[in-house]
């Protein structure tokens, strides 16, 4: 188990959608400056959100639409993780590196006064010395050194151990940005009017908005990894100021359904915009990346394997018809594609450039 002191201040635009996601993005930002990486399925429309919380009931609490950030990390072999229902949560100390523990929800609304969103509430453990250790709370957010006697007082029976492995590749950057960028699409359905007087919930609205406001803040940080992403900040400012506006609405219990709907409306058509700027600036990235992968195929089939340009003719590669063949079906195993038979002419595929341009035309592109 680490042993360092934890901060509550280190919390501040943390960007979870639970108390283990803002405690994983913690410990994961202490790990690597890279941590926004992790971000990379984060995406979803605008649509889709309206229609989680709209159709399908959603809780901003209980939101899983987004996939949780362990959970790829642990996909991605970035951490080891491990979700235990046991008594004795010392059994997983020394395994881990950071421990999250269940707490009775007595023991956070009897200390802080307040009532939590649901019953499963964590807080953050590492090692101080053999007698105590150092906690974190994300909310309210608070840190300080708590004896073990007082950790087993206040224990839940449940457990969250994570390790980190490994830090964020070069490959897996790359692969990160084709994850990313395959994500967004813009949904032509218009879903407004589940959203009309008669059905709306405003507390649905609210939380689509504090839902949409996550993700589009995670996607900038994403995506400053590889361009400069700053043409989103006033979009992000515009979103947490109607998610404000909104919040003043429910607390003044004065809610104005008519302006709500001209929120939708508005973030609607400025988030379409969004989103096909961000895919028109990561195009050229995903297509130099596309040729570069395309070419180490290509010469794994070739005789000449060194200073292959896209002029090159395939014949002087050594790469025959049957060549092709194998070449066509690794390319399509490569890139998750498969290519339309018509583009298939030997004719027209006879350079490097030639594939690279078939392998570009199919992937993303059709």
């Amino acid at each position: 188990m680490i042993n360092y002191e934890l901060n509550r201040s280190d919390l501040e635009n943390i960007l979870g959608l639970s108390c283990i996601e803002n405690y994983f993005l913690y410990a994961l930002k202490k790990h690597t400056e890279k941590y926004s990486l992790i971000f990379l399925q984060s995406y979803l429309s605008f649509e889709e959100i309206i229609e989680e919380f709209c159709i399908n009931k959603a809780e901003y609490a209980y939101f899983y639409k987004i996939p949780r950030l362990q959970t790829i990390a642990e996909n991605y072999s970035i951490i080891k993780f491990k979700h235990q229902n046991i008594s004795d949560f010392f059994l997983m100390v020394d395994e881990y590196n950071f421990i999250c523990i269940a707490v009775n929800p007595e023991y956070i609304e009897q200390k802080y006064k307040t009532n939590l969103w649901r019953n499963d509430h964590y807080i953050l453990l590492s090692k101080k010395d053999d007698s105590n250790f150092y906690y974190l709370n994300d909310s309210p957010r608070d840190n300080g050194i708590i004896n073990i006697r007082d950790v087993r007082k206040i224990y839940n029976n449940e457990v969250i151990g994570f390790s980190y492995i490994d830090c964020f590749s070069n490959v897996q950057q790359q692969d990160f940005l084709e994850v990313f960028y395959k994500s967004l699409f813009i949904s032509q359905k218009n879903r407004f009017d589940y959203l009309d007087n008669e059905h709306i919930d405003f507390n649905a609205a609210r939380d689509i908005f504090g839902i949409l406001r996550i993700s589009r803040k995670r996607m900038k940080a994403f995506c400053d990894n590889y361009i400069n992403a700053n043409f989103m900040n006033d979009y992000i400012s515009n979103i947490d100021k109607i998610y404000t506006s909104l919040e003043y609405m429910r607390l003044r219990k004065k809610i104005d359904l008519l302006k709500v709907d001209e929120f939708f409306h508005e973030i609607y058509k400025k988030d379409n915009e969004i989103i096909e700027k961000l895919k028109y600036n990561l195009k050229e990235i995903i297509m130099e990346e596309i040729a570069k992968k395309t070419v180490n195929v290509i010469c794994e089939f070739a005789v000449i394997k060194d200073d292959v340009t896209f002029s090159e003719k395939l014949s002087n590669l050594g790469i025959d018809s049957l060549k092709m063949v194998e070449l066509i079906v690794a390319l399509e195993d490569k890139f998750s594609i498969q290519f339309d038979d018509s583009k298939l002419d030997p004719i027209q595929l006879s350079t490097v450039e030639d594939i690279v341009d078939l392998v570009k035309s199919s992937y993303l592109f059709e």
